[in-house]
């Protein structure tokens, strides 16, 4: 057997529970696998026995971070994630260049050096650095926190040095007489090679760590020195002695890589980490790419010696332009692979925007376990795309075991296109070739552009006048939202070409087509009855004239060309892994037991997904398998998983409510009592209305059997009385659970409301419903005084906006002035009022502004400032948390230059997770849009994520609408967030876009039940040449109907629900604003009902009687449909829900001094839960605090409804 090379003093052995075994690593290097044992171990090994957990400032700040950024860093690190063993902050490159920008780096660059030509930190950016400090102030402040802090050097000496010829500190040469001129950077040229041979090299070395040392270095990043490997090892060598000289220890990272396999032996003795690749970034090629050179590496993995697979490119990257492209499995994958191959863990994201799922990831002490603490990790086996590695728990017979499906990166198949052209170039004929595919009733449409095999990925590409023929007729596709835009570096555009400029093809202007490049890939939802798809496909005149192939291919495909495959079963032999008797499986992500297993056991992993677990041998005695899944585990099939690769989120939702009791003396001397059937009643529950004279004692039924088919009741014996009274649910434990006491109310007119007085005689603008003290009773937050003032028809304030808390019994808890830097008006001032935290108490969220300083201009508008959301506690007040509002930069970035447009502001509240709440800040309606989603976590805002239309491909701008929807529309458990005519999904990503502007009436619902899934229906305040007002489906856009006659500004929300009697199913009412017109529709099938005018723009239909069909309250009257008004009421109608007694809703109005809430008073023998209890509905009552009235509604409420 051939020995690998040794050098003199190393002896190298390698096995695995003593059975020595022998693999091929290349066709040069044979070794036995385990770890590298050296004869006499380096000190240096001791500075990195575990692999290094840290914060790397180049994935999010490129070659700009500031003293202040790496601060903040440090700041989150210290107290998030340092008790999970995370401690290194390490400041990347051209630290020393004050005009550095972006990613880049510029030829001659002036560069900040001390005497000696030692590189100094641009005191621009680290300005404690000045006065001859250096970085120690930063490594100070950072040793402060616990931490340690690391920099990143170039290989060489600064170019500038050499020219100007500095000294070498305490030798006798100079910059000169050591460099290597010819030894430059291929892609950063400020540094030249020294010469290893010549003794000022090492002098030069020695005093650029000595000064690291001075400084507080604990790590430092050598880079351009990793590759090509052994074109420097003199330099790495001289590396090694200034390290071990300086007089501080300090963990050695080698970059770039990919370091030579063949260079393990001298790498290990030089180095306590090296990149085995180059920069890796968010793309899963990048990291399928690295199993395999994580396997190879194995033999040189140990304490002190780490092959380092680079940083983790997690989170918010890029400036904060965007987060990771890696999938939820993908990440997981990631940082599994990263653990069980003990990679050196280096965080690149912006650790001051995290979110909770990226936070999970870093914290998850079983996880991180296993990248600290493991032995004798290695692959176990590769079976196509399955791929399994084990490690050992030191102290224990465990073992680790990480399942990964890994498929291989998808590929362009072109004989499985159903359409490919020739190729296309400057010599085809007028720049392209006509398309023209039979589909054959296919639902999908796939446009495919590829570089046609020249690797020229850029060429411009065009579909010119796309079009579907159906069996209605033809169809401009550019009429229709793609589903999804991959690309490379440009954008999709309608009309422009992929640098953005007009489409010109032939000489000849088109405004019917979509721009794209090669590579590149459009999906398309087809709509039924598509026969065929024909286009041109060319080359623009633009990329004919660039200096480029202009050669490409388009291909058609009405299936996903780049499909991912199904989920794969990975059996595992428990005698391969050395067990003979049973064991408990762990999953270390879930951090669940999965149960005990004998022989075998099964798990499914989902492409791009892995499984982490940890297997404990137990007795021969022990149980079977009982645990969770066990046994659909056992036999090798568990349960499906979502895409997501964790089990789908329960469709979590409860917030405590008492029973709503209401109770009013009619004008007959008669009292009506009402009350809520809640979700957490068992079935069948039964209720006994009583009374009493004092609410305390005497209590008496009020009829003779318990109540089964309703929850209101009228006491015909009360005789004007204002008796208390008390509802009791008995179940079936026979225990009486009673609800608190309330005293009966007069009717005070024709309908009843409860009244709270407000703290003088003004109107109030918003209100916010929620339990603000714990008590299960819905409270009030009002925003006053009324001001309707809007950004396009700006007027100065007359005052300033205040918020006041009432209890639902009318007391008054507090007031906050929000001052004049917000601005009257619904689009400054959005507020939210909502339990945030899960802890029984509602919260309220508000856009708030300086009250110190006045940032007014001379016309009264506030275009300067900061800009907040605040979190108040809702019993007393008190701002509890603050994060920045969504920027507003340069207002003319929002579309106009006098504020409108970068005035639209909103909130919203939606379960993201599935399991709890979490908070929206949006920005932007008619052009630019911007929405930031957080958590409340312990009193702190925990970012989520950040989404901007203009990132999106094609980019997803005006699609607006004055409100938010947020509704699961897949069924996964998760809220997908309805912007308006675009939807993002739960994660922050786009779903679809219907790209038709700014929609103001939009309802979500079951509106058609026959259906799986949600729909939504739309009027259209953008001109619409048809289908204005439309019924797309929720999950996919797809349109469902529309109205053929073209439409100019439907205006305001119109009025959404089942009121027309004569109609099956909902109805929606919506009209122009500057026409007479005036619609109503079946939102079933789109039929025409009537063109009527009902009084208002945007009346209310409202759960008032005892049927499904829902009345009419408009200008003062409520009634029923087209028919004599039979209720009244007074005051502006500021909302519209299920807020007290039984099932039906409640009309909420301000008067003067007054909120009052109109209730009915008809019985009903309908008993079903509350809406309230619906989670859809319970959001879209939080929303109805800001921007328009949308009234609420719940998911499923064209269906039966539950009986209990």
């Amino acid at each position: 057997m051939n020995q690998p090379h040794k050098k003199p003093g190393i002896g190298r052995i390698r096995r695995i529970r003593g059975v020595e075994r022998i693999t091929r690593l290349s066709s040069a290097l044979l070794t036995f696998w385990a770890v590298t044992v050296v004869a006499e171990p380096p000190a240096f090994w001791s500075w990195a026995e575990r692999p290094p957990m840290g914060w790397n400032s180049w994935d999010c700040f490129g070659t700009t971070v500031t003293e202040d950024q790496t601060r903040a860093q440090a700041d989150v690190m210290a107290s998030l994630l340092k008790p999970h063993g995370w401690e290194y902050i390490v400041v990347d490159i051209q630290w020393y260049e004050p005009k550095a920008r972006g990613y880049g780096y510029r030829e001659g660059a002036e560069l900040c050096m001390d005497p000696w030509g030692r590189l100094w930190p641009a005191t621009n950016r680290f300005p404690s650095s000045a006065n001859g400090a250096g970085f120690k102030p930063l490594a100070d402040y950072i040793h402060g926190l616990g931490l340690k802090f690391g920099v990143h050097l170039m290989r060489g000496i600064p170019r500038q040095a050499v020219h100007r010829n500095t000294p070498i500190k305490d030798s006798p040469w100079h910059a000169r007489d050591i460099a290597d001129t010819q030894r430059i950077c291929p892609w950063n040229p400020d540094m030249y090679g020294v010469n290893p041979e010549h003794p000022g090299a090492q002098a030069w070395y020695d005093s650029v760590f000595r000064l690291l040392a001075q400084w507080g270095v604990d790590y430092v990043k050598v880079d351009d020195i990793s590759r090509p490997y052994h074109d420097h090892e003199g330099e790495i060598e001289l590396i090694r002695r200034a390290l071990d000289r300086c007089g501080r220890p300090m963990v050695l990272s080698l970059s770039p890589g990919e370091t030579a396999l063949t260079a393990g032996d001298h790498v290990v003795r030089h180095a306590n980490l090296w990149r085995i690749s180059d920069d890796f970034w968010d793309n899963w090629p990048a990291l399928w790419e690295q199993f395999e050179r994580l396997h190879q590496w194995t033999p040189f993995r140990g304490p002190g010696h780490w092959p380092d697979a680079d940083m983790l490119p997690l989170g918010v990257l890029e400036f904060g332009t965007r987060t990771t492209r890696f999938t939820r499995d993908e990440q997981i994958t990631l940082m599994t692979l990263w653990a069980i191959a003990r990679s050196p863990l280096m965080f690149g994201g912006d650790l001051t925007r995290l979110d909770e799922w990226t936070l999970s990831l870093l914290t998850n002490r079983e996880v991180l376990a296993v990248n600290q603490h493991s032995t004798g990790n290695r692959q176990w086996f590769r079976q196509g795309d399955l791929i399994a590695w084990t490690a050992d728990v030191p102290g224990t017979a465990d073992r680790y075991l990480a399942l990964f499906h890994a498929p291989p990166p998808r590929r362009i198949q072109p004989d499985a296109a159903l359409w490919q052209s020739p190729i296309v170039n400057r010599q085809t004929p007028g720049q392209g070739v006509d398309v023209d595919v039979p589909l054959h009733g296919a639902r999908e449409l796939y446009l495919v552009v590829t570089d046609a095999g020249d690797d020229i990925f850029g060429d411009h590409a065009n579909w010119v006048e796309p079009r579907i023929l159906t069996s209605t007729g033809e169809l401009a596709l550019i009429q229709l939202p793609w589903r999804s835009a991959q690309t490379g570096w440009g954008r999709v555009a309608i009309g422009r070409d992929a640098g953005g400029g007009p489409m010109r093809v032939g000489g000849r202007t088109i405004t019917n087509g979509i721009g794209t490049h090669a590579l590149s890939i459009l999906a398309y939802d087809l709509p039924q009855g598509a026969r065929r798809f024909r286009a041109f496909a060319a080359l623009d005149d633009e990329g004919v004239r660039l200096d480029r192939g202009a050669t490409v291919r388009f291909l058609v495909f009405t299936n996903d060309p780049l499909a991912l495959p199904p989920p794969r079963t990975i059996t595992v032999d428990l005698a391969g892994l050395g067990f003979r008797g049973p064991v408990r499986v762990r999953d270390l992500w879930t951090q669940q037991d999965l149960g005990r297993f004998e022989g075998r056991f099964a798990r499914e992993v989902p492409p791009h997904g892995a499984a982490l677990l940890r297997l404990t041998p137990l007795s021969s005695a022990a149980a079977a398998p009982t645990g969770p899944g066990a046994k659909e585990l056992r036999a090798g099939a568990q349960q499906a998983r979502t895409r997501s690769g964790q089990e789908p989120p329960q469709a979590v939702f409860g917030q405590h409510l008492d029973r709503g009791l209401v109770a009013f003396v009619l004008t007959n001397g008669h009292v009506f009592s009402s009350w809520r059937l809640l979700l957490s009643d068992p079935p069948g529950v039964q209720f006994v209305l009583e009374r009493s004279p004092d609410g305390r004692s005497n209590w008496t039924p009020v009829h003779s059997e318990p109540l089964t088919n309703r929850c209101n009741w009228t006491d015909t014996t009360a005789e004007g009385r204002r008796w208390y009274y008390r509802v009791q649910a008995l179940g079936p434990d026979g225990v009486a659970r009673p609800s608190t006491p309330v005293r009966a109310e007069p009717v005070e007119g024709p309908t009843a409301f409860r009244r709270i007085r407000l703290q003088g005689n003004y109107r109030f603008d918003k209100v916010g419903i929620a339990d603000l003290d714990g008590d299960g009773a819905l409270d009030f937050v009002i925003k006053q005084p009324h001001q309707v003032s809007d950004p396009g028809v700006w007027r100065p304030s007359e005052d300033t906006f205040k918020l006041e808390a009432y209890r639902s019994d009318g007391t008054f808890l507090w007031r906050r002035d929000l001052g004049w830097n917000i601005e009257q008006g619904v689009w400054w001032s959005p507020m939210l009022v909502y339990d945030l935290d899960g802890d029984g108490r509602a919260e309220v969220a508000v856009k708030t502004a300086p009250t110190d300083v006045d940032y007014r201009d001379s016309t009264g508008r506030v275009t300067s400032g900061p800009e907040w959301c605040s979190i108040l506690d809702g019993l007393t007040g008190r701002e509890i948390a603050r994060v920045d509002w969504p920027a507003r930069g340069n207002v003319t970035d929002w579309g106009d230059a006098n504020n409108n447009r970068a005035s639209r502001h909103l909130m919203g509240v939606a379960y993201l997770d599935g399991r709890k709440p979490s908070l929206l800040l949006m920005r932007g309606t008619y052009t630019k849009m911007v929405v930031h989603a957080y958590n409340l976590v312990q009193g702190r805002l925990v970012p989520v994520w950040q989404w901007c239309g203009d990132d999106e491909r094609p980019p997803v701008r005006g699609q607006g609408m004055h409100g938010v929807h947020t509704v699961d529309l897949d069924g996964d458990g998760c809220d997908e967030i309805v912007l308006g005519a675009a939807v993002l999904r739960s994660t922050g990503r786009i779903l679809w876009n219907l790209g038709m502007g700014h929609p103001d009436a939009v309802y979500v619902s079951d509106i058609l039940p026959h259906r799986h899934g949600l729909e939504i229906i739309y009027g259209f305040e953008t001109r619409q040449t048809r289908n204005g007002i439309c019924l797309v489906d929720a999950r996919t856009g797809r349109l469902i109907w529309g109205c053929e006659h073209p439409t100019e500004h439907v205006h305001s929300q119109g009025m959404f629900g089942d009121f027309d009697p004569d109609n099956p199913g909902p109805e929606f009412y919506v009209g122009e604003k500057f026409k007479p017109d005036r619609w109503t529709y079946s939102a079933r099938d789109g039929r025409l009902l009537r063109q009527e005018e009902l009084g208002s723009l945007s009346p209310y239909a409202l759960w008032w009687d005892d049927g499904w069909t829902r009345w009419v309250a408009v200008r003062g009257q409520i009634g029923p449909y087209h028919q004599p008004p039979r209720d009244t009421y007074e005051g502006r109608v500021v909302a519209v829900g299920d807020v007290l007694g039984d099932w039906r809703e409640e009309l909420i109005t301000c008067v003067p001094g007054e909120l009052r809430i109109y209730t009915t008073t008809r019985p009903s023998t309908v008993r079903r839960v509350c809406w309230l209890e619906d989670r859809a509905y319970r959001t879209g009552l939080a929303h109805a605090a800001m921007g328009y009235l949308y009234p609420p509604q719940p998911v499923g409420s064209w269906v039966p409804a539950p009986q209990r």
